[in-house]
């Protein structure tokens, strides 16, 4: 399981290069089909389950559908192309609005994810979960019962300080390490350690982080 997360971890970093660098091949026939390309992390919430697809829809018309790889923590980890209207009719126009189902089984109608994205012909990173962000925000996922990682991901505003956030998750916390894709790099932030030793000081709405507690 955790060589599938970083698995996860290598396409993100991948993707979030084709979107800036416009020089992979993928993107380049994504863009000849006029596709648009989500992927991302999927969060159950609290209690939840993950689910087994992802569907995206365009004013009640099927424009995707791909199936979702289970984390660690119960998260998953989906890519999706969603169709141009030049593929499928109703399909994508630029700037339309796409909706996303999370499936749990082949008959299931799916639970609107609470995110939604405008259409556009590319990649673009788009974490999921069915679960609204919180008014002050907490951290959801799975911890170990004893010590060791969890992954988790923040429901609340963006530009949280990372104390606040921290506070939120109820045990204790070693550090708290999230991958910057712009730069390629980890940011990490340890309680107590010397303001120097922090570099991960603000979390945004859905940033998805490992956890290290006791």
């Amino acid at each position: 399981m955790r060589s599938t997360l970083v698995a996860a971890i290598a396409i993100v970093a991948g993707l979030a290069l084709v979107a800036s660098s416009g020089a992979s091949a993928s993107r380049a026939h994504a863009q000849e089909a006029d596709a648009s390309i989500f992927y991302g992390f999927i969060s159950p919430g609290e209690g939840g389950a993950t689910p087994l697809k992802v569907r995206a829809t365009i004013s009640d018309v099927t424009c995707g559908t791909d199936e979702v790889t289970p984390l660690a923590g119960g998260l998953g980890f989906y890519v999706l192309t969603v169709a141009a209207s030049s593929t499928k009719a109703g399909c994508g126009e630029e700037g339309a609005p796409v909706t996303f189902l999370l499936l749990s089984g082949e008959v299931d109608e799916g639970t609107p994810a609470a995110q939604t994205q405008a259409w556009g012909p590319g990649t673009q990173r788009l974490d999921l979960s069915p679960v609204p962000d919180a008014t002050f925000g907490t951290f959801v996922g799975e911890l170990p019962t004893g010590p060791g990682f969890g992954v988790m991901r923040w429901t609340g505003a963006s530009a949280t300080p990372i104390e606040q956030a921290a506070a939120t998750i109820p045990r204790t916390v070693e550090s708290i390490s999230y991958f910057h894709v712009s730069t390629q790099s980890y940011r990490v932030y340890a309680p107590g350690a010397p303001a120097f030793v922090s570099s991960y000081l603000l979390v945004d709405r859905d940033d998805i982080v490992f956890v290290r507690v006791r």
